[in-house]
């Protein structure tokens, strides 16, 4: 019998390739391997499947929000986390316990060392580990979100009958391709024979890739976000939008979208989509109106204070931080520029990722290492005064946001931007000193 803790001991020593990113793109088989040794429990309640360069988390809370409001039992998996693991792996939208991981973690290492199954991966052990756990607590519908990619990801041991694709566009670049239709061309590696495929709005090069892996696929359906998925109207409120959308199932008027962003909006008539496809017809009205009020997942353009007025993000590649930048200007227009708490991970460049968040609303930045991060601050401090920005190399998070909201403006605003690590670190820190 093992004891408390081994199972998370375990899952640290076995390699990160989420978080180093090094060596070969990994096999599947180990995994599989596993898997198959605990019954292939990936098989046992219907999947949504997610990939896409942005967007996946929230159209994965929004399809588990429809789905549990519509009458299925849903598991929900998502990467990254902000800050607990255990956030990854959701029952009914409720984060499990570490004591839940800990025993499932321990369950799989010694199924692991029994069949001497080698090379698992960390994520390859979470996903494993949720996918179990979904069919131990009697799951009706996983909602998976892929970690990274598509076809090689360790989500795709998962045979969805539905399969998200919520945009394309370059990031990941030395691991997915140099191009927007390479990237492509793995992300439809989650197609899978016979499955409905929901696209969000992508490029006529990228569409043509998907719709030739769809055909390949010989699946049932497509349906394309900008064809017949459309955001009829939308109308900022308070706190969210008011929108009506069409669907190849019918129309849904005056609903009310909780959270800030076009892109948001999008994102939900992304979810609505899914959920149809899985049911084949339309939802019950009060089903989309419910879901569409449901509090948005955290740090997504999450409004943390307002006195003084924090925004946290956790875009990390440039169209993500346009989408930030154009929602700033729209629904926070009130504000007369921003400090910008600002950290990239290993890998990420931020000259185009700051000249997409618009350099001339910043009035300072102040740049920090993300976790897990290796950037050379002074580097990336530097490209930003060539473009203009004032700023500042910043030691800890907890230090750079007492300095920051000691000294805002009344008429500034603050952003947290640049992963999930940062923004999660400085929700903590909110968490703790904020009324």
């Amino acid at each position: 019998m093992s004891e408390d803790g081994d199972g998370l001991r375990w899952l640290e020593v076995l390699r990160d390739f989420e978080g180093d990113r090094t060596g070969d793109i990994p096999s599947l088989d180990s995994l599989r391997k596993l898997l198959d040794c605990i019954g292939d429990p990936q098989n046992h309640y219907r999947a949504i499947h997610i990939a896409g360069t942005n967007g996946k988390g929230a159209v994965a809370h929004f399809a588990s929000v429809l789905g549990m409001r519509s009458g299925f039992s849903v598991g929900t998996y998502t990467s990254p986390d902000l800050g607990d693991l255990c956030e990854r792996i959701r029952l009914n939208l409720e984060p499990i316990t570490q004591g839940q991981l800990d025993a499932e973690l321990s369950s799989l290492r010694m199924i692991g060392e029994a069949f001497e199954i080698a090379g698992l991966t960390k994520f390859e052990v979470l996903t494993a580990a949720a996918l179990s756990l979904f069919s131990l607590e009697g799951i009706e519908l996983g909602v998976v979100e892929v970690g990274m990619g598509g076809a090689w990801d360790a989500t795709n041991v998962v045979d969805a009958e539905v399969a998200v694709i919520t945009s394309v566009g370059l990031d990941h670049q030395e691991y997915l391709g140099s191009t927007v239709e390479a990237i492509a061309e793995v992300k439809s590696g989650i197609i899978k024979e016979g499955s409905t495929v929901i696209v969000g709005p992508v490029s006529q090069s990228v569409e043509t890739v998907l719709l030739t892996a769809a055909q390949r696929s010989e699946v049932a359906e497509i349906h394309w976000v900008g064809y017949d998925l459309v955001v009829q109207s939308q109308s900022m409120a308070v706190g969210g939008w008011v929108c009506e959308f069409q669907t190849p199932y019918g129309t849904y008027s005056d609903i009310f979208v909780s959270g800030h962003g076009r892109h948001h909006v999008q994102n939900a008539l992304i979810a609505i989509g899914s959920v149809e496809a899985l049911e084949r017809g339309p939802l019950p009205r009060e089903v989309v109106e419910d879901a569409m009020r449901y509090q948005t997942p955290r740090g997504r353009l999450q409004v943390a204070s307002r006195e003084p007025l924090v925004v946290v993000d956790v875009a990390h590649n440039p169209d993500a931080a346009r989408a930030v930048s154009s929602t700033l200007a729209e629904e926070f227009s009130h504000v007369d520029g921003w400090v910008v708490l600002f950290g990239l991970a290993r890998g990420r460049e931020s000259e185009p990722f700051l000249r997409a968040l618009n350099p001339s609303t910043i009035d300072e930045l102040f740049v920090i290492e993300a976790p897990g991060s290796r950037a050379d601050l002074v580097e990336v401090a530097h490209e930003a005064s060539l473009l203009g920005i004032r700023s500042h190399l910043a030691s800890s998070v907890d230090d750079t946001m007492n300095q920051v909201l000691a000294t805002v403006r009344k008429d500034q605003g603050v952003l947290v931007i640049g992963g999930h690590g940062l923004a999660g670190q400085a929700l903590e820190f909110l968490r703790r000193t904020l009324p």
